[in-house]
């Protein structure tokens, strides 16, 4: 039986406690064997944390649109699932090594995956280009 993203985490937040008070933190005086195992506990459990909120957002489609209006070189970031390109000045540009004339445009999706950070490059020098991207 599949189980709720609700009580994923439910159920990890109640193990992270469990382990709390096994390594001692459960009240009382603690010793400093139980104070560095606490420490070491809220640094990994901080992981699992961020690691929670990732799992989160990609489970729960969480996307973040951009766009810019570019008249230089760059390149793409990591976690890029779609991007389009169209080249909206007057003059030649360069886009994945090859020629983007005045008007023509491209579009990429990672259909369920995403880009690698520098997948696409680009160089508007002399031109404009109007890029559109969707982030993770």
């Amino acid at each position: 039986m599949s189980q709720s993203i609700g009580d994923a985490v439910a159920e990890i937040r109640t193990n992270q406690r469990k382990l709390l008070m096994l390594l001692g933190g459960g009240g009382g005086g603690m010793s400093t064997t139980e104070v560095n195992s606490t420490a070491i506990l809220n640094i990994l459990t901080s992981g699992i944390d961020l690691k929670l909120d990732v799992l989160l957002d990609s489970l729960t489609g969480v996307r973040i649109p951009s766009y810019d209006i570019v008249t230089a070189a760059g390149a793409s970031l990591a976690g890029l699932k779609s991007i389009s390109v169209a080249n909206t000045g007057l003059a030649n540009g360069v886009f994945l090594t090859k020629t983007l004339k005045p008007g023509q445009s491209l579009s990429f999706n990672a259909e369920g995956g995403e880009f690698s950070a520098n997948a696409f490059t680009w160089n508007a020098s002399g031109t404009e280009f109007l890029i559109t991207a969707i982030y993770r």
